[in-house]
């Protein structure tokens, strides 16, 4: 017993009296955890799953190993993913859309952070809208914000057909002259001035990333009717968020 008590008083010695490294039971399953007592963080549990500050990593080994080189991953590599390290970081917000039957703008509660740019928005269409007097969506800023445009980032891109829908500007080609006709960014990714089927007359086009103002990062979406009844898809929006 004396020499469990001198061994535990060494351990205090080189470790500190505030920090330790407890095995803690939990409803019969053992856990890893550090810090002042009563105020323990997970480290580990008894299955093999690691936590980072207290937080859950559900990746992979194999998943982490991809992020920089696709075989190992060193700590500087990791850091990268560190928006305080990094500076910027590059993110995605990925929303599962199932149809809804109204045409009314809809929150999908997962804001944008400031500051931030976003760089890309597009739809992933897993299930066609089949039934829909029109069948196409809007993705954009929530309208009733100050700096928000319902369709700002997709206008009225086509659900019709299942597929990666990318918004992008539409060129006709003319008997005088191909010019930009329209385009499915919406205003806050894209400008465009359309051209006509005279010769020179080609319109401008030109996209840009839109700089996320505080206070107007809800994003949302419309479909074009109110009657949809089988749209299923993917909501992706790409960032960079800033330190």
């Amino acid at each position: 017993m004396k020499k469990y008590y001198i061994l535990m008083l060494v351990l205090c010695c080189v470790f500190g009296w505030g920090s330790y490294t407890h095995w803690d039971m939990v409803s019969g399953i053992n856990g890893l955890g550090v810090g002042a007592k009563g105020s323990e963080i997970s480290v580990a549990s008894s299955t093999g799953q690691l936590y980072q500050v207290g937080t859950l990593i559900t990746a992979t080994g194999a998943e982490i190993n991809t992020i920089a080189d696709g075989v190992t991953t060193t700590a500087t590599e990791v850091n990268i993913l560190d928006l305080s390290v990094a500076g910027a970081v590059t993110k995605y917000i990925a929303y599962d859309l199932t149809f809804s039957a109204t045409d009314v703008e809809i929150d999908i509660a997962e804001d944008l952070p400031f500051p931030c740019l976003v760089t890309k928005v597009f739809f992933n269409c897993t299930v066609a809208e089949a039934t829909g007097g029109t069948k196409t969506i809007d993705i954009g800023i929530l309208s009733t914000e100050g700096s928000g445009d319902a369709n700002g980032f997709c206008a009225a891109i086509p659900v019709s057909a299942t597929g990666i829908v990318m918004p992008g500007a539409t060129i006709t080609a003319g008997t005088g002259e191909s010019f930009f006709a329209s385009t499915t960014k919406g205003v806050l990714l894209a400008s465009l001035t359309a051209g006509t089927n005279l010769a020179t007359d080609v319109g401008t086009y030109y996209e840009f990333p839109h700089v996320v103002v505080l206070g107007s990062q809800s994003i949302t979406y419309t479909m074009g009717s109110g009657d949809f009844e089988s749209l299923v898809g993917v909501i992706i929006v790409e960032y960079i968020q800033l330190n």
